[in-house]
């Protein structure tokens, strides 16, 4: 996963979490509750992959910071949804952050941006990917059965 729970619990308060992934309303954060949370981890990795994949080697590794925060305003997302979201309120920016995020990694399929390191530099596109086509030198090979009909079969027609 490109983010773990500390860097969602770093994000949002715990209490407002456990409202969101508190089902069995208990009141304190139980397995299924972490369960929850990492469930929406993994979710905003997934969705992550089905965008960079088309142009980078899955998984990206070390994982950036930048990819780091997207994977946090995704799950964010994912948890608070759970419970629904008032537009009228600080929900509003969860909404906003995950459109954005969305935003983003569409243009890095696309080619239009780029995967910053910690470093600073670059993280360079999949040699075998070119914006979501896979590039290879194998051509195609076609091989028939043989013909069904001909001359000496309609004989007689």
């Amino acid at each position: 996963m490109y983010a773990d729970q500390e860097a969602l619990f770093k994000a949002h308060r715990q209490n407002v979490l456990l409202y969101a992934v508190d089902d069995e309303e208990v009141g304190e954060w139980t397995d299924r509750a972490y369960g929850r949370i990492d469930d929406a981890l993994q979710r905003a990795t997934d969705e992550i992959d089905s965008y960079l994949g088309q142009r980078f080697s899955l998984p990206i590794r070390p994982t950036p910071r930048f990819l780091r925060s997207l994977a946090v305003d995704i799950a964010s997302y994912h948890v608070l949804s759970r419970r629904g979201f008032d537009p009228e309120s600080a929900d509003q920016i969860v909404v906003e952050r995950y459109a954005n995020a969305v935003k983003w990694l569409e243009k890095a399929s696309k080619g239009q941006v780029s995967i910053p390191a910690d470093d600073g530099t670059l993280i360079p596109p999949s040699p075998t990917t070119e914006g979501g086509t896979i590039r290879s030198d194998a051509t195609p090979e076609i091989e028939s059965a043989g013909k069904l009909f001909g001359r000496g079969k309609l004989k007689g027609w």
